[in-house]
């Protein structure tokens, strides 16, 4: 079901290089401002400081970042193709992303993700415009950062039983490398691009913590 350690080893040394570096190694550069991005009594603020440093997350032409909108399938997999550092093929791979599409990024994206098995859709659709649930994300980061069962450490997460089935060892994962912190994780809710900023740094530092 989950990749095995040689390939997470393997993301970890050319997909997060640049990543890590920028948490290891003090730079003066400083990171992007966004106008609606509280600088004070804000728990994303750094996830979201570091990763859009990175190109990994991005904002909106407006310079706002939108911190409490949904963020959609079609934006994780962008997200995702990025940290992968793979700009995937001009290739259509879901019914609902064609190649005619203007936005050229999002149809990389979804072969880059569908490729990589990260997200592989349903019945040969991507639907990129819909909000990614938290269930779902546990999905994508778990496939994605190949992430896997920490031995000796038991999930917090109290509502598993409100997960599709499908879904419930994902979370369960999340819990145990403490990359979501909450004895109640309401997996059918959807995810702000803020929480999705902060899930992905957590996941992401869990390889410095292995090093």
């Amino acid at each position: 079901m989950f990749k095995n350690k040689t390939m997470k080893k393997f993301l970890a040394s050319i997909a997060t290089a640049a990543f890590l570096a920028s948490i290891l190694i003090p730079t003066a550069a400083s990171a992007k401002s966004f106008k609606d991005v509280p600088e004070t009594n804000n728990v994303h603020l750094e996830a979201i400081d570091v990763l859009s440093n990175e190109g990994i997350i991005n904002g909106y032409d407006d310079g706002t970042f939108k911190p409490g909108n949904n963020i959609t399938r079609g934006q994780v997999a962008k997200i995702f193709a990025r940290l992968l550092d793979d700009e995937g093929k001009l290739v259509q791979v879901f019914k609902d992303v064609p190649v005619t599409l203007a936005d050229k990024e999002l149809v990389r994206a979804a072969f880059t993700v569908n490729d990589y098995e990260v997200m592989t859709g349903s019945n040969g659709y991507l639907f990129p415009a819909k909000n990614m649930t938290r269930q779902q994300m546990a999905k994508v980061l778990v496939e994605g950062l190949w992430l896997d069962h920490v031995e000796g450490e038991e999930s917090q997460v109290t509502d598993l039983d409100k997960a599709y089935p499908e879904f419930r060892e994902y979370i369960q994962i999340l819990s145990e490398n403490g990359i979501t912190n909450v004895t109640e994780f309401r997996p059918t809710e959807p995810v702000s691009r803020a929480q999705f900023a902060s899930f992905v740094y957590r996941a992401l530092l869990t390889f410095e913590e292995e090093e």
